[in-house]
């Protein structure tokens, strides 16, 4: 095997060729494309991959005319860059100066044992640093170093031990420093030989080419997720039928859209940069079993445990019989993953949580992924290159098991989201309050599923055959890809979304912010990903350095909802005002308040009360009747409401800014 870094692997690569100017027009094209749909949806606005995405079309630019040679050089000092984007130059020394020091133990020229037992203690003070003595410059620089080793370490350590041609100090620092790692710290578990092997293993144009197709699949699958989110997930008081509770529990699994969303934009960039990484999940929700399943999501983590537990485990227990080694081994396997899981959220979060909810969901997936792996090991197939034909029967039980396994992993999916397994069972027994024919209904839909399923892989057989002589184009494949990413740019337009009418451009509208959905917003209650994601996982100290304030999120006085008064107050709210601030509408009555319209002399019966205060009462960055003086009124008149004839007005005087 060719070692990417020595200079027969620079030859043989240069005869792969290089871009070409129409190539790079091309690919850059697109990618500007690309960072302006991020910049309009707010993709990682919370993280900082909006101020990061100029920055990798900016280093794209150059790095693709820089001579090989200094190419990695160059990632490693992007990176750099984007540390010192997002964070103060105190606290990215500091990270920089940690991850060079974990680094710089494994090779120190002590015996491989002695190296081990430092990067133990450097990982137990670490651990204290994150869990037990918060200091600002912890809280803010130990998830992202956490993100960069935690797991990427392990694999390096393993590698080392046994490393044929020693790699070069370039690619050894990129592995760890990965432009996309300043800002997703819920990342890949990226193997080190697999890192080596794939470096501009192909042609550049076709290496960049599918970086632009694994983001643009990235970016659509967090806006999928979007609209799940905000519109499809039900909260959970208002699943009360068969309906409501088939919807919760697809929607809920369906939110691993964000994840396979944000693995395919990460992978997507490194793939800008020559890092020609193979997929991160493939097509999951098509599997066809447990083990199916088990390769196609987060087919990086599988990698990880695979070779790190699963074989060493296997072989160990081999001479007990392979049947037991595949029972015992991939269950240990699965009670492994529950603990890294665990692991990984104390990095990122700063707690080691162990539930019964998840002893449950990885225990019994464990277990369903060893019984069907036994079963795979006794009726082995036959293996054939071209696939087997189709015929009727062969598509009908493929879709059976398909869908079988997508309402199966519904069900369990929506479990781990449970805080707890009698939550879970009251939601699921609102099932009971549907009639007979409401389950005849679903019954019918999944039919029809099943045969929407048999007639999609007929018109795929036949699509294969009839494709499978065309040759590959890259400008070819290019269209989609610029045609998808035109539509969505187009989609995201303001303009557009207001001719296509109010309710569209509502929708538009709210998935061009990220925000909380309704359930959320009251409960602030989210499964495993969805609290791993969340910007209290980067404790308050990163929100507010790599977050801060939205550009649009202007104060009172530097928007146009107020007006000067050349008086004391300085400044009031524009009267009869209605447009979006901080990002909800915001609408004021004639007299200038965050208000409903109020005569101004009090009518008889009516008990006024008025509230004076800055930005929290006036309710910046909330609906209308989401303000606390809204809501207050309406529950001191639902209170009243046949007791008395009084009736209440609460008039909000607030602006924001006022002292």
């Amino acid at each position: 095997m060719i070692n990417p870094g020595t200079s027969d692997a620079n030859q043989e690569i240069s005869r792969l060729g290089d871009i070409g100017f129409g190539y790079f027009i091309l690919v850059a094209a697109q990618l500007g494309l690309l960072v302006a749909i991020i910049q309009q949806f707010k993709i990682g606005e919370i993280t900082g991959f909006v101020k990061i995405a100029p920055l990798v079309f900016t280093g794209f630019v150059i790095h693709a005319w820089l001579p090989r040679s200094l190419r990695l050089p160059f990632f490693f000092l992007l990176t750099l860059a984007g540390i010192f984007l997002l964070l103060d130059t105190t606290s990215g020394i500091l990270l920089v100066a940690l991850g060079l020091l974990l680094i710089g133990i494994c090779h120190l020229p002590v015996a491989f044992t002695k190296r081990i037992i430092l990067l133990l203690l450097a990982g137990v003070c670490l651990a204290v640093l994150r869990g037990w003595v918060h200091t600002p410059w912890s809280s803010l620089i130990m998830p992202i170093l956490a993100s960069m080793f935690m797991f990427r370490l392990i694999l390096y350590v393993h590698n080392l031990r046994y490393e044929d041609s020693p790699a070069s100090l370039w690619q050894r620092l990129c592995y760890f420093f990965m432009l996309p790692n300043v800002c997703f710290l819920f990342f890949p578990v990226i193997d080190y030989k697999t890192y080596l092997r794939t470096y501009y293993d192909d042609r550049p144009y076709l290496i960049y080419q599918k970086g632009i197709h694994w983001m643009l699949r990235g970016i659509t699958h967090l806006l999928l997720y979007r609209l799940v989110y905000y519109y499809l997930l039900p909260a959970p008081d208002n699943v009360q039928d068969l309906g409501s509770v088939v919807l919760f529990m697809v929607s809920t699994y369906l939110l691993y859209l964000q994840i396979s969303g944000l693995f395919h934009l990460i992978i997507g960039v490194l793939c800008l940069f020559g890092f020609n990484l193979p997929q991160t999940n493939h097509l999951y929700f098509l599997a066809t079993g447990f083990n199916d399943y088990w390769r196609r999501i987060n087919i990086y983590w599988k990698d990880f445990m695979m070779s790190m537990f699963y074989y060493p485990i296997y072989f160990r227990l081999q001479k007990w019989g392979k049947t037991s080694a595949i029972l015992i081994s991939i269950p240990l396997v699965f009670l492994c993953t529950w603990m890294l899981h665990s692991y990984q959220w104390f990095w990122l979060h700063g707690t080691f949580p162990v539930t019964v909810v998840d002893g449950i969901f990885w225990g019994l997936l464990g277990a369903l992924v060893a019984v069907n792996a036994w079963f795979e090991t006794r009726r082995r197939k036959k293996r054939s290159l071209t696939g087997p034909a189709w015929s009727f029967t062969t598509a009908l039980l493929r879709s059976m098991r398909i869908l079988g396994m997508f309402l199966f992993m519904c069900v369990l999916w929506s479990f781990w989201g449970s805080t707890s397994f009698n939550d879970w069972i009251t939601l699921v027994s609102a099932a009971g309050n549907s009639p007979a024919m409401d389950y005849l209904i679903f019954l019918l839909l999944l039919l029809l599923v099943v045969i929407v399923g048999v007639i999609t892989q007929f018109l795929m057989s036949r699509s294969r055959s009839a494709s499978a002589e065309k040759k590959y184009n890259i400008a070819g494949s290019a269209v989609p890809s610029s045609v998808l990413a035109l539509l969505l740019f187009l989609v995201g337009m303001p303009e557009v979304g207001t001719a296509l009418g109010p309710e569209a451009a509502e929708i538009v509208a709210s998935v061009r912010n990220n925000r909380l959905n309704k359930q959320d917003a009251e409960r602030l209650e989210m499964g495993y990903y969805e609290g791993l994601l969340a910007p209290s996982s980067f404790t308050s100290v990163l929100w507010t350095v790599q977050a801060k304030t939205p550009d649009d999120w202007v104060n009172t006085r530097e928007s146009d909802v107020t007006t000067d008064t050349n008086d004391i107050l300085l400044y009031e709210l524009v009267p009869s005002y209605k447009e979006m601030f901080k990002r909800a509408k915001l609408h004021t009555n004639s007299w200038g308040m965050r208000d409903k319209e109020y005569d101004q002399a009090k009518p008889a019966g009516v008990y006024r009360i008025a509230l004076l205060g800055a930005s929290y009462s006036m309710g910046g960055g909330v609906e209308n009747n989401q303000t606390f003086e809204a809501l207050l009124e309406e529950k001191l008149n639902l209170d009243h409401s046949g007791r008395d004839n009084t009736y209440h007005e609460t008039l909000n005087f607030s602006v924001g800014g006022y002292t």
